[in-house]
């Protein structure tokens, strides 16, 4: 990546962490995290990835009710951002998180999950419907016999 882009990656993660809506609301209250955490299958069905990390806003919070979650975000801005947050957080909490960074049109793993989470309307942020039905289908793919897709549409 050269050096204009990242700085402008790393400026747009930070604009986002500390925007009134996605991060400093979220951190406020927790009606946006509740609602993903109340609907999640039980701890024990298996991981739950999450497209896409979002500064961590939601995985530390999935983490901390002791669900094993990957995240996946084409940033490595917010995922420096989810890093400087877990050094205060419990190993415990550290350990149930993996972070990938891809894209997540090129995300691939033999993994198949008991729930995926897409938050922060990240779904209205694919501009193309022919992308967001191609990442619909990709995510029933990647999921468990059973497993559960939630997405918020603000």
């Amino acid at each position: 990546m050269n050096k204009k882009k990242q700085h402008y990656d790393n400026f747009l993660a930070e604009i986002y962490e500390y925007s009134p809506y996605f991060g400093k609301e979220r951190r406020e209250k927790d009606y946006a995290t509740q609602y993903y955490i109340d609907n999640l299958p039980d701890k024990k069905d298996g991981r739950i990835l999450e497209l896409v990390t979002c500064t961590g806003l939601l995985t530390i919070p999935i983490a901390k009710a002791g669900y094993k979650i990957d995240s996946v975000d084409a940033s490595p801005a917010v995922h420096e951002i989810v890093k400087r947050k877990l050094e205060f957080e419990s190993k415990i909490v550290t350990d149930n998180i993996s972070l990938k960074c891809s894209d997540v049109f090129e995300y691939c793993t033999e993994n198949r999950y008991s729930a995926i989470v897409m938050p922060d309307s990240f779904l209205l942020a694919i501009a193309d419907k022919q992308s967001q039905e191609d990442l619909i289908r990709k995510c029933y793919g990647l999921l468990k016999e059973n497993g559960i897709l939630i997405a918020d549409i603000f």
